[in-house]
Protein backbone atom coordinates (compact mmCIF):
# COMPACT_ATOMS: atom_id res chain seq x y z
CA UNK A 1 0.00 0.00 0.00
CA UNK A 2 1.46 3.26 -0.98
CA UNK A 3 2.41 5.95 1.75
CA UNK A 4 -0.54 8.02 1.39
CA UNK A 5 1.71 11.55 2.31
CA UNK A 6 3.76 10.05 -0.30
CA UNK A 7 1.29 10.41 -2.56
CA UNK A 8 0.45 13.83 -1.18
CA UNK A 9 3.62 15.13 -2.04
CA UNK A 10 4.07 13.37 -5.63
CA UNK A 11 0.99 15.23 -6.31
CA UNK A 12 1.69 17.96 -4.79
CA UNK A 13 5.32 18.09 -7.15
CA UNK A 14 3.33 17.03 -10.18
CA UNK A 15 0.86 20.08 -9.91
CA UNK A 16 3.19 22.90 -8.78
CA UNK A 17 7.02 22.13 -9.69
CA UNK A 18 7.21 20.64 -13.03
CA UNK A 19 8.06 22.71 -15.83
CA UNK A 20 5.71 21.57 -17.83
CA UNK A 21 2.58 22.76 -15.38
CA UNK A 22 5.09 26.45 -14.68
CA UNK A 23 4.52 27.32 -18.58
CA UNK A 24 0.85 27.11 -18.70
CA UNK A 25 0.79 29.18 -15.98
CA UNK A 26 -0.24 33.07 -16.05
CA UNK A 27 -0.15 35.87 -13.85
CA UNK A 28 -4.28 35.66 -14.12
CA UNK A 29 -4.63 32.30 -12.06
CA UNK A 30 -4.05 31.61 -8.37
CA UNK A 31 -5.31 32.57 -5.47
CA UNK A 32 -3.63 35.56 -3.43
CA UNK A 33 -3.70 33.27 0.29
CA UNK A 34 -1.31 30.68 -1.70
CA UNK A 35 1.17 33.68 -3.00
CA UNK A 36 4.30 34.35 -1.67
CA UNK A 37 4.52 37.54 0.68
CA UNK A 38 6.65 39.45 -1.05
CA UNK A 39 4.54 39.53 -4.06
CA UNK A 40 1.44 39.42 -2.37
CA UNK A 41 2.73 42.95 -0.77
CA UNK A 42 4.35 43.83 -4.20
CA UNK A 43 7.63 45.22 -1.52
CA UNK A 44 9.70 43.34 -0.15
CA UNK A 45 9.36 42.83 3.95
CA UNK A 46 11.08 44.36 6.10
CA UNK A 47 10.48 48.57 7.54
CA UNK A 48 13.71 48.50 9.48
CA UNK A 49 17.46 48.06 8.29
CA UNK A 50 18.59 44.64 8.76
CA UNK A 51 22.09 42.16 8.44
CA UNK A 52 20.47 39.29 6.44
CA UNK A 53 21.40 35.57 7.18
CA UNK A 54 21.03 32.32 5.09
CA UNK A 55 21.61 28.96 5.90
CA UNK A 56 22.99 26.20 3.81
CA UNK A 57 21.05 23.62 2.32
CA UNK A 58 20.16 20.56 4.91
CA UNK A 59 22.25 17.84 4.29
CA UNK A 60 20.73 14.63 2.25
CA UNK A 61 19.59 11.73 4.50
CA UNK A 62 22.58 9.17 4.37
CA UNK A 63 19.72 6.27 3.25
CA UNK A 64 19.21 8.62 0.25
CA UNK A 65 22.38 10.11 -0.81
CA UNK A 66 23.58 7.44 -3.48
CA UNK A 67 20.18 7.52 -5.11
CA UNK A 68 20.48 11.03 -4.93
CA UNK A 69 23.51 11.14 -6.50
CA UNK A 70 22.44 8.47 -9.41
CA UNK A 71 19.29 10.35 -10.09
CA UNK A 72 20.45 13.85 -9.92
CA UNK A 73 23.77 14.01 -10.68
CA UNK A 74 24.88 17.57 -10.29
CA UNK A 75 22.72 19.22 -7.75
CA UNK A 76 25.17 17.65 -4.77
CA UNK A 77 28.25 19.47 -6.13
CA UNK A 78 25.94 22.43 -7.18
CA UNK A 79 24.37 23.27 -4.11
CA UNK A 80 27.55 22.37 -1.96
CA UNK A 81 28.86 24.98 0.90
CA UNK A 82 31.90 26.13 2.24
CA UNK A 83 30.54 27.68 4.96
CA UNK A 84 27.32 26.73 6.81
CA UNK A 85 25.58 30.83 6.35
CA UNK A 86 26.11 33.65 4.37
CA UNK A 87 25.38 37.42 4.94
CA UNK A 88 25.63 40.01 2.17
CA UNK A 89 25.76 42.72 5.04
CA UNK A 90 23.88 45.51 5.95
CA UNK A 91 20.22 46.27 4.25
CA UNK A 92 19.00 49.64 5.09
CA UNK A 93 15.21 49.70 4.22
CA UNK A 94 14.21 46.59 2.87
CA UNK A 95 10.97 47.17 2.06
CA UNK A 96 11.56 50.28 -0.32
CA UNK A 97 12.94 46.99 -2.98
CA UNK A 98 9.99 46.36 -5.24
CA UNK A 99 9.31 42.86 -6.01
CA UNK A 100 9.66 41.25 -9.32
CA UNK A 101 8.67 37.19 -9.62
CA UNK A 102 11.07 35.23 -9.56
CA UNK A 103 11.27 31.13 -9.10
CA UNK A 104 12.13 31.11 -4.91
CA UNK A 105 8.45 32.94 -5.59
CA UNK A 106 6.97 29.43 -6.50
CA UNK A 107 8.51 27.56 -3.98
CA UNK A 108 6.65 29.51 -1.44
CA UNK A 109 3.67 29.01 -2.98
CA UNK A 110 4.04 25.49 -2.93
CA UNK A 111 5.00 26.10 0.84
CA UNK A 112 1.68 27.80 1.77
CA UNK A 113 0.24 25.03 -0.13
CA UNK A 114 0.83 22.75 2.11
CA UNK A 115 0.26 24.72 4.91
CA UNK A 116 -3.43 24.88 3.76
CA UNK A 117 -3.71 21.43 3.42
CA UNK A 118 -2.10 20.56 6.50
CA UNK A 119 -4.20 22.87 8.91
CA UNK A 120 -7.40 21.74 6.75
CA UNK A 121 -6.50 17.34 6.32
CA UNK A 122 -8.69 15.45 8.90
CA UNK A 123 -8.29 11.92 9.82
CA UNK A 124 -11.26 9.47 8.68
CA UNK A 125 -13.08 7.52 11.37
CA UNK A 126 -12.40 10.12 14.18
CA UNK A 127 -13.51 13.74 15.56
CA UNK A 128 -11.17 16.15 14.15
CA UNK A 129 -9.89 18.97 16.28
CA UNK A 130 -11.08 22.61 15.06
CA UNK A 131 -8.64 25.12 13.65
CA UNK A 132 -8.22 28.11 15.52
CA UNK A 133 -10.36 30.85 14.63
CA UNK A 134 -7.48 33.76 14.50
CA UNK A 135 -5.15 30.99 12.41
CA UNK A 136 -8.67 30.54 9.69
CA UNK A 137 -9.21 34.50 9.57
CA UNK A 138 -5.33 35.02 8.68
CA UNK A 139 -5.06 32.12 6.53
CA UNK A 140 -8.53 33.17 4.71
CA UNK A 141 -7.77 36.84 4.75
CA UNK A 142 -7.99 38.50 0.68
CA UNK A 143 -7.16 42.04 1.52
CA UNK A 144 -4.63 41.98 4.19
CA UNK A 145 -1.27 39.65 4.41
CA UNK A 146 -0.65 38.68 8.48
CA UNK A 147 0.45 35.11 7.37
CA UNK A 148 2.88 33.80 9.69
CA UNK A 149 5.82 31.59 8.15
CA UNK A 150 5.72 29.32 11.30
CA UNK A 151 2.97 27.46 12.32
CA UNK A 152 2.07 26.82 15.96
CA UNK A 153 1.66 24.24 18.37
CA UNK A 154 -1.82 23.01 18.09
CA UNK A 155 -2.88 24.19 14.79
CA UNK A 156 -3.25 21.15 13.51
CA UNK A 157 -5.21 17.88 13.78
CA UNK A 158 -2.42 15.82 16.11
CA UNK A 159 -3.05 13.19 14.37
CA UNK A 160 -0.72 15.16 12.04
CA UNK A 161 0.69 16.88 14.25
CA UNK A 162 4.49 15.78 13.17
CA UNK A 163 4.07 17.63 9.95
CA UNK A 164 4.13 20.75 11.48
CA UNK A 165 8.18 20.29 12.04
CA UNK A 166 8.58 19.89 7.99
CA UNK A 167 6.42 22.97 7.46
CA UNK A 168 8.65 25.16 10.06
CA UNK A 169 11.78 23.38 8.62
CA UNK A 170 10.66 24.61 5.13
CA UNK A 171 9.72 27.88 6.65
CA UNK A 172 12.67 28.72 8.21
CA UNK A 173 14.39 28.87 4.57
CA UNK A 174 11.39 31.20 3.20
CA UNK A 175 13.13 34.42 5.68
CA UNK A 176 14.87 36.55 4.81
CA UNK A 177 14.31 36.86 1.14
CA UNK A 178 16.84 35.43 -0.98
CA UNK A 179 16.41 38.60 -3.15
CA UNK A 180 19.29 39.63 -1.23
CA UNK A 181 21.84 36.40 -1.34
CA UNK A 182 24.84 37.29 -3.47
CA UNK A 183 27.09 34.24 -3.03
CA UNK A 184 26.90 31.01 -4.69
CA UNK A 185 24.44 29.05 -4.21
CA UNK A 186 22.77 30.90 -2.13
CA UNK A 187 21.57 33.37 -5.12
CA UNK A 188 20.58 30.27 -7.69
CA UNK A 189 17.00 30.46 -8.73
CA UNK A 190 16.93 26.82 -7.80
CA UNK A 191 17.76 27.23 -4.72
CA UNK A 192 15.16 26.88 -2.37
CA UNK A 193 13.77 24.70 -4.90
CA UNK A 194 16.45 21.99 -3.87
CA UNK A 195 16.27 22.91 0.10
CA UNK A 196 12.43 21.79 -0.57
CA UNK A 197 13.74 18.73 -1.93
CA UNK A 198 15.87 17.44 0.70
CA UNK A 199 13.57 18.38 3.65
CA UNK A 200 10.53 16.75 2.23
CA UNK A 201 12.71 13.70 0.90
CA UNK A 202 14.65 13.31 4.58
CA UNK A 203 11.33 13.59 6.11
CA UNK A 204 9.59 10.56 4.30
CA UNK A 205 12.56 9.03 5.18
CA UNK A 206 12.90 10.02 8.77
CA UNK A 207 8.95 8.93 9.33
CA UNK A 208 8.46 6.38 6.94
CA UNK A 209 7.25 3.52 9.32
CA UNK A 210 5.14 6.72 11.31
CA UNK A 211 1.34 5.94 11.72
CA UNK A 212 0.37 9.34 10.31
CA UNK A 213 2.00 8.25 7.05
CA UNK A 214 -0.58 6.26 6.15
CA UNK A 215 -3.19 7.62 8.09
CA UNK A 216 -6.31 7.91 6.09
CA UNK A 217 -7.83 11.26 5.61
CA UNK A 218 -11.58 12.10 6.00
CA UNK A 219 -13.70 13.04 2.98
CA UNK A 220 -14.05 16.43 4.38
CA UNK A 221 -11.73 19.39 5.87
CA UNK A 222 -11.62 20.58 9.57
CA UNK A 223 -13.70 23.90 10.47
CA UNK A 224 -13.15 26.21 12.20
CA UNK A 225 -13.45 26.64 15.93
CA UNK A 226 -16.60 29.23 15.57
CA UNK A 227 -18.38 30.29 12.47
CA UNK A 228 -16.79 33.01 10.53
CA UNK A 229 -19.23 35.66 9.42
CA UNK A 230 -17.09 38.27 8.48
CA UNK A 231 -15.15 36.06 5.87
CA UNK A 232 -13.56 38.21 2.90
CA UNK A 233 -14.87 36.87 -0.50
CA UNK A 234 -11.58 35.48 -2.40
CA UNK A 235 -10.08 37.79 -5.05
CA UNK A 236 -8.05 35.86 -7.59
CA UNK A 237 -4.42 37.19 -8.36
CA UNK A 238 -5.68 38.97 -11.61
CA UNK A 239 -8.08 41.15 -9.14
CA UNK A 240 -5.12 41.32 -7.11
CA UNK A 241 -2.79 42.63 -9.77
CA UNK A 242 -5.43 45.21 -10.66
CA UNK A 243 -5.74 46.35 -6.96
CA UNK A 244 -1.80 46.37 -6.37
CA UNK A 245 -1.23 47.93 -9.86
CA UNK A 246 -3.97 51.16 -9.27
CA UNK A 247 -1.65 51.83 -5.83
CA UNK A 248 1.50 52.30 -7.68
CA UNK A 249 2.99 48.59 -7.40
CA UNK A 250 4.88 46.36 -9.93
CA UNK A 251 3.81 43.83 -12.37
CA UNK A 252 3.10 40.37 -10.82
CA UNK A 253 3.63 38.39 -13.90
CA UNK A 254 7.24 36.64 -14.38
CA UNK A 255 9.76 37.92 -16.77
CA UNK A 256 9.89 35.98 -19.79
CA UNK A 257 13.49 35.23 -19.52
CA UNK A 258 13.12 33.17 -16.30
CA UNK A 259 10.17 31.33 -17.52
CA UNK A 260 12.02 28.10 -18.67
CA UNK A 261 15.04 28.81 -15.62
CA UNK A 262 13.77 25.74 -13.66
CA UNK A 263 15.53 22.51 -14.15
CA UNK A 264 13.49 19.38 -14.39
CA UNK A 265 14.34 17.72 -11.17
CA UNK A 266 12.71 13.64 -11.80
CA UNK A 267 12.87 12.63 -7.98
CA UNK A 268 9.27 11.72 -8.71
CA UNK A 269 9.60 10.36 -12.18
CA UNK A 270 8.93 6.61 -12.69
CA UNK A 271 10.14 7.05 -15.75
CA UNK A 272 13.45 8.54 -14.98
CA UNK A 273 13.63 6.42 -11.41
CA UNK A 274 12.96 7.53 -8.23
CA UNK A 275 15.05 9.01 -5.42
CA UNK A 276 12.60 7.86 -2.32
CA UNK A 277 11.29 4.46 -3.32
Amino acid sequence: MKSRMKCAFQELYDISLRPHHLQKLTYLKGTVQFMARTIRRGRLIGDQAMIPLFKRPPEISGALLTRYRGVLPDRVQRFACETPTHSPGLIETPSNTIARHALRHDAESVYWVLVWWAVCVAPAGKDSTPVPTLLWDILTGSNHDFRPPQIGDGQLDPSYGAVRELLNSLASYLDPDHHWANAAPFDHPEFLHEVFQRLILNFLVDNKDEVFMLLPTAGRSRESEKPVHHAEPGRSRHQHLLDTSSAGGSSLKRPASSQDELEVSPMFSRANGSVYS
